[in-house]
């Protein structure tokens, strides 16, 4: 269930609802903004933004933006107005479009603002230059969803040809495209940006893989016309509304419904989280809030005591802690307890491993492992009635049989026993190394695993080989690891002993601790921790890998601090690992700055002040594709600026630019315009869409007659 701290009614349908620093703004489909008090959660202010106009009560012409920028359509639709929301609505700008506005939406950053239409069109709108800047290349049909990642990195964009694509905001280059068999309603990105979840007005969720560009899965949640898709702090986890009164937490790993409510409330239009609530607007005109914080911290505190059924019951009891994640901290906890379990059902106490199995079932892959073990419950009795009866030959062909026995307690019972008297009866022989009795002795130690295939091998090499066994166990007494694992790649046996596995289990520990150091900046430590570790074989490559690291992040931190951009982004370039610093963060931040300034001229159509502001960065190959759609953008401008005054040969200057950037909907808008379209559509392009990629960029594109 969920808890409400406050329902609302208003007259009209409800279509936009967030948080906003003091209030809670929200937008109905007559046009009026309503400021909600963040405490009290009543009406403060509601304002027309223009009387007597209606959009349909499911209508997205209407986003504020995350500093409280307000865009809406006119009346008559082919013109959008920015308003700001600062001690009351004040207009800021007012755009004439060519098109019906169908779709509206800011970056999170709040500096831009995608506009999608009617016909398909789509516009870029850069909000401090108050200023269309760019096109899209348009879709067959109208704009039915946009959404930014929540970097701002990727923007999805849907519309009602049933298709999906992905652009990479860097230089607005279309990344892959995605098919549906239905019309996308609402998206959401994965915070890393590896999938895109898509619900469907036809009932299905449909996720996609960015990296390889496939699909992967697409699963029908019922007989609903799904509405909105949200995630909150949780990866694993989306509410998905819907035009009736259905409220799913969905599993996003699976597709599938974990929990369903049906609401009292019809048409969900908008959500959005803060800390403490989930504000929903309905098309039926309500509002409600629920409270995010109801058993937050009991929950905390029942992990925190390992009381996990009454941390799931105290879940269950609010259903939005599916989003915040302290389910995944549930399920995370789950792995121990599985341990518990396991043992509970080896000792064939099978009602009680499924009460302790409980609280975890919702987790897919808990359910998987647990119902495993559950149904090969025979198989374990006979394993553990085996090893209590000594007979090996049986235990072994059953866990050599059902790999999930290796995970049983008795399991690793009998492997420490069989190391046991493995050890004892190489000291027996190490006693007496040329006494062939004792090797008798010390194979009649091991009888009970003569029989056991996977321990023949084992055994022949120890009575064979014994001075190779004594070899490695003074190699690690003298601490000399080199000889030792040179000793274990002549002869692989080794790697089948306690001992080496538990030097391997050492070098884990180490290699953990470089990560910390690293991250802690502790680096003259990290690296004397990886010089230990040249020592070991085994881990030679990854050590010799966190050195070579290390001395980046150095060259990195001197170039940085010296100001030396050159070598600053070629380190970058080379090492992709640098992008995750603070410092690399700070100075992409600096130089955002910088092209925000060029763009400025761009837009203009300036090359030459474009340039010039961006001079210190134009010979850096790493930030060519951030570089380009700036100079693209000045390019664009340049022609229609240079057309009214020269005569210009209009095939030279679009060779000039498609051999850069290729054919955008941006040139062939300029050849529409000019009347020269037979001359643009004349032209060949390149399959390299980025030949700016290989070539120096033109000090001028427009060629004159």
């Amino acid at each position: 269930m969920i808890h409400t701290k406050k329902l609302l009614h208003f007259n009209s349908a409800l279509i936009f609802i967030k948080h906003s620093r003091d209030n809670i703004d929200m937008i109905d489909n007559h046009y009026i903004h309503y400021h909600i008090d963040k405490q009290t959660y009543e009406v403060q202010k509601k304002t027309a933004i223009q009387k007597d106009s209606i959009r349909h009560e499911h209508t997205k012409v209407f986003d504020i933006s995350n500093n409280a920028l307000h865009a809406y359509p006119t009346k008559d639709t082919k013109s959008l107005i920015l308003i700001k929301s600062d001690n009351g609505l004040k207009m800021v700008s007012n755009k004439k479009l060519l098109e019906a506005v169908a779709i509206v939406k800011f970056s999170n950053d709040a500096k831009t603002l995608i506009v999608g239409s009617k016909n398909g069109d789509i516009w870029l709108l850069d909000v401090a230059l108050d200023r269309i800047i760019y096109t899209l290349s348009p879709r067959s049909d109208e704009i039915s969803s946009i959404l930014f990642s929540k970097d701002d990195k990727l923007v999805a964009i849907a519309s009602y040809d049933k298709k999906i694509e992905v652009y990479n905001t860097t230089n607005w280059h279309l990344d892959c495209t995605f098919e549906q068999e239905s019309v996308t309603e609402d998206m959401v990105f994965s915070s890393d940006n590896k999938n895109l979840y898509a619900v469907q007005r036809d009932g299905d969720i449909s996720a996609f893989d960015l990296k390889n560009r496939e699909l992967i899965y697409n699963n029908n949640l019922g007989q609903h016309w799904l509405s909105t898709i949200e995630t909150y702090k949780s990866d694993n986890y989306a509410m998905v509304g819907a035009r009736d009164n259905a409220f799913l937490i969905v599993d996003l790993k699976t597709g599938k419904v974990i929990k369903k409510l049906l609401l009292k409330n019809q048409g969900l239009n908008s959500a959005d989280f803060s800390s403490q609530s989930l504000v929903m607007a309905f098309a039926d005109g309500s509002m409600l809030v629920c409270d995010m914080l109801k058993n937050r911290d009991e929950t905390a505190v029942a992990l925190k005591m390992e009381d996990y059924k009454k941390a799931k019951q105290l879940i269950d009891a609010n259903i939005l802690l599916f989003l915040d994640g302290s389910i995944d901290q549930l399920h995370k906890s789950g792995e121990k307890v599985l341990q518990k379990i396991i043992i509970l059902i080896e000792l064939g106490k099978i009602e009680e491993a499924v009460s302790e199995a409980k609280p975890f079932m919702d987790s897919e892959t808990f359910s998987e492992q647990f119902t495993e073990y559950m149904s090969q419950r025979s198989e374990i009795a006979q394993f553990v009635e085996a090893v209590d009866t000594k007979n090996f030959t049986t235990a072994y062909v059953l866990a050599e049989k059902y790999e999930y026995i290796k995970e049983l307690k008795k399991y690793r019972q009998l492997e420490e026993f069989w190391y046991k008297c493995f050890n004892e009866a190489k000291n027996m022989i190490a006693k007496n190394p040329n006494d062939s009795a004792s090797k008798i002795r010390a194979k009649g130690l091991l009888q009970s695993f003569l029989s056991v295939s996977s321990k023949q091998k084992s055994i022949k090499n120890l009575l064979e080989n014994s001075i190779v066994f004594f070899q490695a166990d003074t190699f690690i007494r003298e601490k000399k690891f080199i000889q030792f694992f040179k000793l274990c790649e002549e002869h692989e046996f080794l790697e089948d002993t306690k001992i080496y596995n538990k030097v391997i289990s050492i070098t884990q520990l180490l290699l953990a601790n470089i990560n910390k150091s690293v991250q802690q900046k502790d680096y003259k430590n990290a690296v004397l921790t990886a010089r230990r570790l040249l020592s070991f074989t085994p881990v030679r490559e990854e050590a010799s890998k966190h050195i070579k690291e290390i001395r980046v992040i150095e060259k990195f931190n001197i170039a940085t601090q010296e100001n030396n951009l050159l070598s600053t982004f070629s380190l970058v370039k080379e090492n992709e690992f640098l992008e995750n610093l603070l410092e690399y963060k700070g100075i992409m931040k600096n130089f955002d700055k910088i092209n925000a300034y060029a763009k400025e001229h761009a837009v203009s159509g300036d090359i030459r002040k474009t340039f010039n502001t961006m001079d210190e960065y134009m010979s850096i190959d790493y930030l060519k594709d951030h570089i380009a759609f700036t100079i693209k953008l000045a390019y664009l401008n340049s022609i229609p600026s240079v057309s009214q005054k020269e005569s210009i040969n209009w095939k030279k200057t679009f060779v000039n630019y498609i051999e850069l950037y290729g054919k955008d909907q941006e040139l062939k808008n300029i050849a529409i315009e000019n009347g020269v379209l037979d001359i643009y559509e004349s032209i060949q392009e390149d399959e390299n869409c980025k030949g700016y990629k290989d070539k120096s960029f033109k000090e001028q594109v427009v060629a004159l007659a």
